[in-house]
């Protein structure tokens, strides 16, 4: 199974959108989403719910379904 940073940067990459665009859909800042991908910090739980709830609409969309 993928690791948390890799599987966040792959996905924001698969739908284009730059750490601050991507941050903004998560509630944090561009910063937190680039400590998160390089693995030096993982979420707390709020921000695990509303990632999950983004990455499971992106991976329905593709057909995948497995949460961190």
């Amino acid at each position: 199974m993928e690791s948390l940073h890799i599987r966040l940067k792959r996905i924001r990459l698969q739908m284009g959108l730059s750490q601050k665009d991507f941050a903004e859909q998560v509630g944090v800042c561009r910063e937190t989403i680039s400590r998160w991908e390089s693995g030096k910090h993982k979420p707390q739980q709020i921000c695990e719910d509303k990632l999950n709830e983004i990455l499971d609409n992106y991976d329905k969309i593709i057909g995948l379904s497995d949460k961190f």
